[in-house]
């Protein structure tokens, strides 16, 4: 289990936020990360972090820190962070797509951090959109990636679930809302549906 938990240091000015690993069997407890901020207000830390959760082989955490402006990549095993990223724009979200890649979006484009030969690759585009959108295309925000396929990310943009094979030039549109609004969607990999 991964969480937060607030640290007070003595004086207000040092206190931090841990985010610790619980390995729940054991009981053993790992420090992975300790993160200042000028409030002890939990909305001031969850303004500054957003987690992408456990890589599909469970060796690894992802998260993003300094208000989603740097991935980080830890190690479970060691507690040791293995990779960090800063980024231009803040993280809206983000999803393992295999143990050696993960797939962010800061709104506008998609992009992953992969593995390769053991080391960890800086950010390489998955998706940019291409100019003004397409007929029936929109330019809302890209938000809640989630894992289709290995080498597949799906996303919402607006009221439209959109799907992408890495490699592919062009988005294909799985899912659209006529008069609704797409609050949410999960998609279950092992059942291969929609929930």
């Amino acid at each position: 289990m991964v969480f937060l938990q607030y640290r007070t240091l003595g004086s207000r000015t040092n206190d931090s936020w841990g985010i610790n690993l619980l390995d729940l069997a054991s009981g053993k407890r790992i420090l992975l990360d300790e993160l200042s901020t000028d409030s002890w207000r939990e909305e001031a830390i969850y303004g500054q972090v957003r987690t992408f959760g456990w890589s599909p082989d469970d060796k690894l955490f992802a998260y993003c820190r300094k208000k989603q402006k740097e991935i980080v990549i830890a190690d479970i095993e060691s507690g040791k962070i293995v990779a960090t990223f800063p980024v231009s724009q803040s993280i809206g979200s983000g999803t393992w797509l295999s143990s050696q890649t993960l797939v962010c979006t800061d709104r506008e484009r998609i992009f992953a951090v992969t593995q390769s030969d053991g080391q960890w690759q800086p950010s390489q585009d998955f998706f940019t959109p291409a100019g003004p959108p397409g007929e029936g295309e929109t330019n809302q925000p890209i938000e809640s990636l989630q894992a289709f396929a290995a080498d597949t990310v799906l996303w919402q943009q607006g009221g439209d679930i959109w799907k992408l094979r890495q490699g592919d030039a062009r988005p294909e549109r799985v899912w659209q809302t006529r008069t609704n609004e797409l609050v949410e969607y999960v998609y279950a990999p092992e059942a291969e549906k929609f929930l």
